[in-house]
């Protein structure tokens, strides 16, 4: 429905797409509905991302550089995500040290629009604690968490015995919660 009526009104656009792992079926489905482009305007302006491969349509706007785009590591997205529902200020870790998501070398970026983000050097930053090294991952305002869930009934209730993966559905919603947001099921 968002996509349709990015084609129809243009609107909404440039959004952050936020998600860990397994947001579409490799094709046309899912957060693939968000890969859309209207009068040289995106429906995304940036995406962070675990990985790509199941959502192929916004794999390829990040690889054409029409998207800022970042990658990160699934559970450290995961735990950013946690991080908000908890009014932290991020996820403080050693995953990642030395790799591409460590700001000394390119902070998880997957393209170059991400250098002209208002995001580049903030999302990952190098702390110290104690004499080591740390990685934080910044925790980000979540305004709208769009979740899928089995059931639901007339309060709001859902339940999610039937999904495919049982991960982020409670964290995400607890996020955009405690950011003054929405959720979507």
């Amino acid at each position: 429905a968002l996509g349709n009526r990015f084609e129809t009104t243009g609107d909404p656009a440039n959004l952050t797409l936020l998600f860990g792992g397994g947001p579409g079926d490799f094709g046309e489905r899912g957060l693939s509905h968000l890969a859309k482009t209207k009068n040289d305007v995106c429906m995304l302006r940036r995406t962070i991302g675990g990985h790509y491969g199941q959502v192929p349509k916004v794999a390829e706007l990040a690889l054409k550089d029409v998207v800022e785009a970042w990658t990160l590591p699934m559970g450290s997205i995961s735990r950013m995500i946690r991080a908000q529902s908890t009014h932290s200020p991020g996820h403080i870790t050693n995953v990642g040290l030395g790799t591409d998501v460590d700001p000394d070398i390119s902070g998880g970026a997957a393209n170059e629009s991400e250098a002209k983000s208002p995001l580049h050097s903030q999302l990952v930053t190098k702390i110290d604690i104690g004499g080591q090294k740390h990685l934080m991952y910044k925790a980000l305002p979540i305004n709208i968490a769009i979740i899928r869930g089995t059931t639901a009934d007339g309060q709001g209730n859902i339940t999610v015995e039937h999904e495919s993966l049982l991960c982020d559905q409670k964290i995400i919603a607890a996020a955009a919660k405690n950011s003054g947001g929405i959720v979507i099921a």
